[in-house]
């Protein structure tokens, strides 16, 4: 059979516009595929070189393996080979080696790990499968990740630091600190307290805190909110929780509210900043919703609406929630 009619007996067998759409996935799904591998083999970072350099560069005890995935990353034009030299060249590959490599390595990281897993196990975790570990062996790449939103994240937490009168910051699930530097790059006057349960975050926005020359102003300690150490003691004008209220279900919520408006000073504002569930408006959300559904030590995200009824059953008397982009479902909601 002549090559046309080949191409026609399968336009035939398929729909082809049906064909072309699932083919494209594909291709997207085995391009996501091919970048976890060379971040993680450290093959991105390694070139240019030769096959033979990378054998020695990588540590290959099996040629064969990255034969198969140098060809992939030649059939994805990610890769291109002069001699036998081998170079980055697709945009995706050169955008992870940019200024904000970090993170987009970090969002191939996430997508094909715990997002992945939440769908992968989603039959048997539907029908009563232990929820995942990702969140115990996924932290880091989830801390990475998270400087997506961080500009969104900083305007919010720098409008927070200027609106009144705010001296005294407590911020709950501090993560690496840089949220008490924009506080304080906002207000010269604000001084504060971090708090995390991760003692390795906590070292590392202890040596961020220094290095930006404002341990003086700020401090940071591991623990538990609810079981708080004797370093957070006295009253806060602002406490802030960024990112995290999917780290508790509705009724840890509501005791946490409770807990923290309790160490509100007089006018003192609660300011949450977080994704929502917002009924199939946002992938982004719903796509976080997956993950935060299926792994253990997560909760699924709380709609804007279930979060202002919360504060309010607790007895915040003004609770006002923005968008912070529109379209988004993320926002910032501000409980006094």
């Amino acid at each position: 059979m002549k090559t046309l009619g080949k191409l026609w007996a399968m336009i035939r067998a398929f729909h082809p516009l049906q064909l072309l759409r699932i083919m494209r996935d594909w291709k997207s799904m085995t391009r996501m595929h091919y970048l976890y591998a060379a971040i993680g083999s450290g093959l991105l970072d390694a070139l240019p070189a030769s096959r033979h350099d990378l054998i020695s560069k990588l540590g290959v005890s099996r040629p064969e393996m990255l034969d198969a995935v140098l060809n992939v990353g030649l059939s994805l034009k990610e890769l291109k080979v002069k001699g036998d030299v081998y170079h980055v060249k697709g945009k995706r590959s050169r955008s992870m080696l940019g200024k904000n490599g970090d993170v987009f390595r970090a969002l191939v990281e996430a997508n094909t790990t715990y997002y992945a897993s939440s769908y992968r196990n989603f039959a048997e975790r539907l029908c009563g499968a232990d929820k995942g570990n990702e969140l115990e062996l996924s932290g880091g790449v989830i801390a990475r990740l998270s400087e997506l939103g961080a500009p969104l994240m900083r305007l919010f937490a720098g409008d927070m630091a200027k609106s009144g009168n705010v001296f005294r910051i407590l911020e709950v699930g501090c993560g690496d600190g840089i949220y008490m530097k924009t506080a304080y790059d906002a207000n010269l006057n604000a001084t504060g307290i971090g708090i995390d349960v991760d003692e390795e975050v906590i070292a590392h926005a202890r040596r961020n805190i220094e290095v930006w020359g404002i341990g003086d102003r700020f401090s940071v300690v591991c623990g538990n909110i609810m079981d708080p150490p004797p370093e957070i003691s006295g009253k806060f004008d602002l406490i802030t929780l960024y990112n995290i209220v999917y780290y508790f279900d509705e009724e840890s919520r509501l005791a946490l509210f409770a807990r923290l408006k309790g160490m509100l000073a007089r006018g003192g504002a609660l300011a949450i900043a977080t994704a929502t569930f917002d009924m199939g408006n946002n992938l982004f959300a719903a796509n976080l919703n997956m993950a935060t559904s299926s792994m253990q030590g997560l909760s699924p995200l709380p709609s804007i609406d279930d979060l202002m009824l919360e504060l309010m059953r607790i007895g915040f008397g003004s609770v006002k929630a923005e968008r912070l982009i529109r379209g988004s479902s993320e926002y910032g909601i501000v409980a006094r």
